[in-house]
């Protein structure tokens, strides 16, 4: 389907006014028109209209967001209102009145991040179709500063989806409605799903970055060799860096492509996988991967089979022989009796997904990947893509097909004797991904808390940033490494993003089919190079924020009954759909006890502004150390004062439960490794001095150079003042001796100060200046003030001369 037709389909009718006008802007282009004439009116017309249209999109969504917001107000205040007038919230309040309007409000904001992923697209592609047509005039960059300016397709949902999710799990509790329990998967729509086992927390990383990423990782985590034992003449980079290849699959509908952007209910995707060159591998791997947004484990088990290189086309076609290859298999002892049901299990379902889907090689990822991971230990894995190539493999256009429709991949640069494949290959058939990916992938223990708790908690880590969530869960001593790495300069996060979808989105952009575009592309043309200062002061008003959102929670809902949980099977329900806390126990720590307290709002407020006041304080006292952490104690628990509740909306953060950022404890104890003890003395200062000669001299010639100076000045001390009844004025001459004797002795106290000051400093091996100004200066200012002084009274005493007699010769004067 055409984008232009699709956006007409699509359209909500209420707002169908407010959506772009795609088709006014591409008329306005003259696409069509022969001989193609473009001025500078033209120009001019066409940009005018797609600024108007970027305001009229930007003030409409901005609009309406705060419309939404402000009637989830009303209704938390009607609640607050209801719980605070009646004794018994269950006779003043009706929730099956509160249902409708939560319901339409998911609604409007499903519809309302439909809207911006149409219009954000539709701009994209209106930009893409202007510049290619009209290549002397280009509007990418200012349409680059009009997004920055109206940021319309960056609104971010989660305050939204937490107060919904808040306000359903009230009404989950009290009314047992089978809506509340149904719109866990609408929520889950518009929230950033996790997987069950594993967290996953991707970013960017530049090229100036990436060796210092790396060895900081290496500090923690020891590196992972692949294909060890490769043969000798390959690259030796190979077998550290291996280059991996994905061949994603897809139609000419982009179902797939589709389905994982907008996070459909399934997202299923296919991928050829094999490591090094094609042709130094008899196998490759088919794997497929579903996430099921309403299941109770969203990632369900890979599916997957190797295959031999002359098979793969025939799996694909169907025309694979499975039973004469696992026969095969057998005889050769590849395969037991017990595993040949799975793997007859998942070839079908395989070729079936294959078939119904009319699936096909679509775009290829080319990328070398180090891995970090402790042998053994999955707790957490580390991997870096980098050098990150995307190719066109379809051959959706019948007369110039970018691969051959009878094989399964590019025969052209999967020749073993081409070097550099790039070099075959057109402008438009590749793409170049500008920067590294960093996939810190950390498993999540099984957690068994109340399903109350769950929902508190994922409603409270829907509403931080994937980057904030990594702060909050894994801020232990031992990982805090992650949390400093991830929160500086060296890295920019990159939520949701997909190789897959990159790469469809920077090959197929103004394909006609593809009717959605990431929002993540607009970043690609910044530099996400940050200076260490600024990041350094983000990650002290993130944490700011993160505190002071602490301080803030929904306003007390009526203390209804809770529905008991083996009687609320909608509470189950949803804890089933998927509803799952995507933290770890750090979180759910932090409702544990929500159930039995709560605090007193001026209370909490005034601890709050205390403690921020305390933060202000230390920093202050610590600005001078870039990257130094803050001194909070967190030991002490204030003494508040606390109040029974039978249910109301949950906190969505507790404040004593703040956990640390990398940066709040400077006198943190440190873990050592078993066996290792922290030393007396620095190792500098261990063992006998040694120091080389020169050093020893170049100290003493420089006290020499003082006693010269000491000297000298004595010698003038003497000679003036010996000779003060010879002077035309005596007094001025005895200061002038006094002045210079002062200086003799000074020079004489300084050297020898600054010899003893540098001799200890050698000795010590201290890393403080051995230079000091401050004495050179004295004696210059001292005697260039004698001197001035003697010239001033002989300049004067000259003048009177000449003015008792005449015949005195008053050139000089």
């Amino acid at each position: 389907m055409l984008f232009g037709s699709r956006l007409a389909s699509e359209v909500y009718a209420p707002w169908k006014g407010e959506y772009l006008n795609y088709d006014g802007l591409k008329k306005l282009l003259k696409e069509n028109v022969y001989p193609l004439e473009w001025t500078a009116e033209d120009e001019t017309r066409f940009v005018e209209a797609l600024d108007a249209e970027l305001e009229k999109t930007y003030s409409f969504q901005t609009k309406t967001f705060e419309s939404l917001s402000a009637r989830l107000g009303h209704i938390e205040d009607t609640i607050s209102n209801s719980n605070i007038n009646g004794k018994d919230g269950s006779e003043q309040f009706d929730c099956t009145k509160l249902e409708p309007e939560i319901e339409d409000i998911l609604v409007m904001s499903q519809q309302l991040d439909k809207f911006t992923r149409l219009n954000f697209t539709g701009f994209t592609k209106i930009v893409k179709k202007h510049d290619r047509i009209h290549p002397e005039y280009s509007v990418k960059p200012l349409m680059q500063v009009r997004l920055n300016a109206l940021p319309f397709h960056s609104e971010d949902y989660s305050p939204l989806i937490t107060r919904l999710a808040s306000l359903y799990a009230f009404l989950r509790a009290n009314s047992g409605s089978s809506t509340a329990a149904s719109a866990s998967a609408k929520l889950q729509s518009l929230s950033n799903d996790q997987e069950a086992e594993f967290t996953s927390y991707k970013f960017w990383v530049h090229s100036e970055n990436l060796m210092e990423v790396k060895t900081r990782i290496l500090r923690h985590l020891p590196m992972l060799v692949f294909n060890a034992a490769r043969n000798n003449d390959d690259n030796e980079s190979e077998s550290y860096d291996p280059t991996i290849t994905s061949l994603y699959f897809d139609n000419p509908d982009f179902e797939l492509y589709d389905a994982k952007l907008q996070k459909n209910d399934v997202s299923p995707s296919l991928r050829i996988r094999w490591y090094g060159k094609l042709s130094d591998n008899q196998e490759v791997t088919l794997e497929k991967r579903s996430i099921e947004h309403h299941a109770e484990d969203e990632y369900v088990p890979d599916e997957k089979i190797n295959l031999k290189l002359k098979n793969v086309q025939p799996f694909l076609t169907g025309e694979f022989s499975l039973e004469k290859y696992i026969q095969k298999m057998k005889d050769r002892h590849i395969i037991t009796d017990n595993e040949i049901d799975g793997f007859k299990t998942t070839a079908n379902s395989l070729q079936s997904f294959i078939s119904e889907h009319n699936l096909q090689p679509v775009v290829r990822a080319v990328y070398k990947r180090t891995a970090f991971q402790i042998p053994g230990d999955d707790s957490i894995r580390i991997a870096i893509d980098s050098d990150v190539t995307f190719i066109r493999e379809d051959s959706f256009n019948e007369t110039n097909p970018s691969r051959n429709r009878t094989d399964w991949h590019r025969t052209d640069i999967d020749d073993s004797t081409v070097k550099n494949p790039l070099s075959l290959l057109k402008n438009d058939q590749y793409a170049k991904f500008p920067y590294s990916i960093l996939d810190i992938r950390i498993k999540n223990p099984r957690h068994k808390a109340e399903s109350k708790d769950i929902a508190f908690s994922s409603s409270y880590s829907n509403s931080l940033s994937k980057q904030q969530q990594l702060l909050q869960n894994f801020n232990t001593k031992k990982l805090k490494w992650i949390t400093d790495l991830t929160s500086s300069h060296l890295v920019k996060e990159a939520t949701n993003f997909s190789k897959f979808i990159q790469g469809v989105a920077s090959l197929f952009a103004e394909y006609d089919k593809l009717d959605s575009l990431p929002y993540w592309l607009p970043e690609l043309d910044k530099d996400i190079r940050i200076d260490p200062k600024q990041a350094w002061e983000k990650e002290r008003e993130d944490k700011k924020k993160l505190k002071i959102s602490g301080g803030i929670r929904i306003k007390e809902a009526p203390k209804f009954d809770v529905v008991p949980e083996e009687e609320d099977s909608n509470h189950r329900e949803l804890i089933s759909r998927g509803y799952r806390s995507q933290s770890t126990e750090a979180i759910n720590n932090n409702f544990a006890d929500y159930d039995n307290e709560s605090i007193a709002d001026e209370e909490f407020e005034h601890e709050l502004e205390q403690e921020l006041d305390h933060e202000a304080s230390l920093e202050r006292s610590q600005n001078n150390h870039y990257g130094s952490t803050l001194q909070r104690n967190t030991s002490k628990k204030p003494n508040h004062k606390r109040v029974k509740s039978k249910f109301s909306i949950p906190f969505l953060y507790n404040k004593d439960n703040v956990s640390k950022l990398s940066f709040d404890s400077e006198d943190e104890e440190v873990v050592l490794p078993p066996g290792v003890f922290k030393p007396k003395t620095l190792i500098r200062q261990q063992g006998p001095v040694k120091v080389e000669t020169k050093v020893w001299l170049a100290n003493e010639r420089t006290f020499n150079k003082w006693l010269h100076i000491t000297t000298l000045f004595s010698a003038l001390t003497f000679t003036i003042y010996s000779s003060v009844n010879a002077a035309s004025d005596s007094e001025l001459a005895t200061l002038v001796a006094y002045i210079l004797f002062g200086l003799s002795l000074f020079s004489g106290i300084w050297g020898y100060f600054t010899y003893m000051r540098r001799l200890n400093a050698i000795k010590a091996r201290s890393e403080a200046h051995l230079d000091n100004i401050v004495g050179p200066i004295i004696v210059a200012v001292a005697l260039l003030g004698a001197l001035i002084i003697n010239f001033t009274a002989r300049w004067i005493a000259l003048k009177n001369e000449v003015a008792r007699d005449p015949t005195i010769n008053s050139f000089w004067l």
